[in-house]
């Protein structure tokens, strides 16, 4: 009987993890060419990695609709989700692969307080895009004392004095910068963060008026003939 009450403390312990409480909600963060190692619970064709999120998202397993917790999942960038009841540190205790390859995503589930679903942009497959141990220099507009980094992320998603485009976000110190630039405005500002604890991440909700900075303008896209971008 005892045995039986430690395991029910401990699913429910694990299952709160992978759901949002009704002040958040559920956004994905992700790693480009990132891998989660380990062995996956469930692998699904599923179609595309904004499908793969409307399933771990609602913690449903593609194949059968039932329930299963998902924290992450990987995407090959064609068609295969792998789905995890584990995330990567800081996170959960999982590992990210060294070596992975250019067409590899990692996308791991998080919960943003006090923002709507428009506001996470949850049409989309992620909110915020993840660089490691780097951050933006020189164009903070805003800096935000926090208690989490999803805190940070909220302050750049409700901001409404400017466009956020970007975060730093220092773990130690839950020091949030708030940037109207980001990494493809100002790549020659991007930098390592080797002795602090910092993460750079993009605002991926934003409008395709507001993706191109002060130049304005919308995103376009140019045609290249006899041009092929292969996986490897």
């Amino acid at each position: 009987m005892i045995l039986l009450a430690l395991l029910a403390l401990c699913v429910g312990a694990s299952h709160a993890v992978y759901n949002c409480q009704p002040h958040e909600t559920t956004a994905f963060v992700r790693i480009s060419r990132a891998r989660l190692t380990g062995t996956p619970v469930v692998i699904s064709t599923s179609g595309d990695d904004l499908t793969c999120a409307q399933y771990c998202r609602n913690n449903i397993e593609p194949t059968t609709g039932a329930q299963r917790a998902c924290a992450s999942f990987n995407f090959d960038g064609r068609e295969t989700c792998y789905f995890f009841d584990n995330a990567a540190t800081p996170s959960g205790s999982g590992v990210l692969a060294p070596n992975p390859s250019a067409n590899n995503f990692y996308y791991e589930k998080t919960c943003i307080p006090g923002v709507s679903a428009h506001q996470t942009c949850t049409y989309r497959s992620f909110t915020f895009e993840r660089i490691r141990s780097a951050q933006l220099e020189g164009f903070v507009r805003k800096s935000v004392q926090v208690a989490s980094r999803e805190e940070c992320f909220a302050s750049c998603l409700k901001e409404e004095e400017f466009v956020c485009r970007s975060v730093n976000y220092n773990y130690n110190t839950y020091f949030c910068e708030l940037s109207t630039e980001d990494r493809r405005s100002k790549p020659n500002y991007m930098r390592q963060s080797l002795t602090d604890p910092i993460d750079y991440f993009d605002n991926n909700c934003l409008s395709r008026q507001n993706r191109c900075g002060q130049i304005g303008g919308n995103l376009v896209f140019v045609k290249t003939a006899n041009f092929e971008i292969h996986y490897y």
